[in-house]
């Protein structure tokens, strides 16, 4: 948790630095049909809304996320993502108290378009669907809830620093909102959508290398 937060100071500095020595610079204008692809890393905070399992069962903490993306400029893209979290376990009448701790993972798809701003700025609305996983404990005795996870995300990227002619870094900053669905989660009718049914949202902040 520590090391999460030591990064923020981290990226401030180095967004900074780098805009400082950019001061004045001309930016070309985005230029279309060139295939690029794109890694980000983003430290991430994700919660849930009151009222569902999710919600009221767990205490999250600051995570990650990793995103691989790649398309041609003024069309849309296909991008992957894997993320985590860990968190505490409240006090709930469905564990029986046998966790303290849990683990969030999740990993998905997204399909994204970039509208570009400027010539430093870019807004990037995606639409993903991925595997989210409540995992507690650990092998051999892991309990691990399943939930399918739709959401729409707004994506800002703002160029930092052209590194070479084929690699540009940026940062980004994001807000989702998403819909949790566990199908699969065998539980009686009376708490089938309280267990099943959650909404969450998640806010990310980290850099982003483009690749052309």
């Amino acid at each position: 948790m520590k090391k999460l937060f030591l990064l923020v100071p981290i990226l401030i500095f180095l967004s900074h630095g780098v805009c400082y020595s950019q001061e004045g610079k001309q930016w070309e204008k985005f230029e279309k049909d060139i295939f690029f692809s794109d890694f980000s890393l983003e430290l991430l905070n994700r919660n849930f809304e009151n009222g569902s399992f999710l919600g009221d069962s767990y205490q999250v903490n600051l995570g990650y996320r990793i995103n691989f993306d790649f398309g041609v400029s003024g069309y849309p893209g296909l991008g992957f993502y894997a993320s985590g979290n860990s968190a505490n376990v409240l006090e709930n009448q469905f564990l029986g108290g046998f966790f303290a701790k849990a683990r969030f993972r999740e990993g998905g798809l997204f399909v994204f378009y970039d509208l570009p701003i400027g010539n430093r700025w870019v807004v990037r609305p995606e639409l993903g669907f991925g595997n989210f996983r409540v995992v507690h404990g650990f092998s051999p005795s892991r309990f691990i809830l399943n939930y399918s996870h739709f959401f729409g995300k707004v994506n800002m990227q703002y160029r930092l620093v052209e590194i070479s002619e084929n690699f540009i870094l940026s940062a980004t900053l994001g807000a989702e909102y998403g819909l949790n669905n566990g199908r699969g989660i065998i539980i009686n009718d009376q708490d089938r959508n309280y267990i099943q049914r959650a909404k969450g949202y998640q806010v990310s902040t980290g850099l982003l290398l483009k690749i052309y």
